[in-house]
């Protein structure tokens, strides 16, 4: 069942597994997980407690790197400046969208042609070099201009504000995240009376009732490699590859941790988690 939780849309740290393909970094990484382990022997037993363990030694021995949150702007005229007066500029339409006054409608408005004047002023002086460097280097002005195509090309239109349940626009950045959180929950969670009792006969019944034996080493060992490398990690930021390229002894504990599962019927309480990015 899908838990309600943060949309995201911010920068966030993330560990470069990339660097366990160095062999010298890998075994670093091993015998650290191997150090933590036997000094927390008790604590490892807990999925939360050997996350914490498994990140933290990633993040100081594999090092780590900023991803996500908003596009940025690779075009040259996004100066400072400019950030600024756009940024002013949304900040007065979200007050007026708030309040609907003639005095902030007019905020807006001036805000709003401020920021395309110091927007246009911008670009003609980029073009103006632009135009500068090309006369100078004939030879690359072929590179140059597909470049600054490539870089002016548009994107799509993106879709900040939604609306509520009585059509309107929210603003809010909390409470957008509420609206997101409340679709969502509603979209994913099946209730239990839509699921139909009789799909499951008795020869089903029957295997699942013997299937008493605990997850071996050997499935653990294979389920992992059916895994891709190189994909986001869900909400406990552990990518795959740290669990593939784990020692014995990470293993062995998340054996333990798994069968405990299998054993008890119940999983920790992350793993009911995920993480949701939507595309509007």
């Amino acid at each position: 069942m899908m838990q309600s939780g943060q949309v995201m849309d911010e920068r966030r740290k993330v560990i470069k597994v990339q660097s366990l393909k160095d062999a010298e970094t890998k075994d670093k990484y091993q015998v650290a997980v191997d150090e933590k382990i036997n000094l927390r022997e008790e604590a490892a037993e807990n999925w939360e407690d050997l996350q914490e363990i498994i990140k933290g030694v990633a993040e100081e021995t594999l090092g780590t790197k900023m991803e996500g949150g908003s596009k940025k702007r690779h075009t040259p005229w996004w100066t400072e400046e400019v950030k600024c007066a756009v940024k002013e500029k949304v900040k007065a339409l979200r007050k007026w969208l708030r309040h609907k006054t003639l005095e902030t409608r007019i905020e807006y408005v001036t805000s709003r042609n401020k920021a395309e004047e110091v927007k246009r002023t911008a670009q003609q002086n980029v073009w103006k070099k632009l135009g500068e460097t090309i006369e100078q280097d004939l030879k690359g002005g072929k590179k140059k201009i597909l470049g600054l195509a490539k870089s002016y090309r548009k994107d799509k239109n993106m879709v900040h504000n939604i609306k509520d349940d009585k059509g309107n626009v929210i603003v809010e950045p909390n409470k957008i995240n509420e609206k997101w959180q409340s679709y969502f929950k509603n979209l994913l969670n099946v209730g239990g009376e839509d699921i139909d009792e009789g799909i499951e006969n008795e020869e089903d019944v029957k295997e699942r009732q013997d299937q008493d034996d605990e997850i071996t080493r050997n499935e653990l060992q294979e389920a992992p490699k059916k895994m891709k490398n190189d994909k986001s990690p869900g909400c406990d930021a552990l990518p795959i590859e740290l669990i593939k390229e784990g020692s014995d002894a990470l293993k062995e504990k998340i054996l333990t941790i798994l069968n405990k599962a299998w054993r008890e019927e119940t999983i920790p309480q992350s793993w009911g988690k995920t993480i949701i990015l939507p595309v509007h």
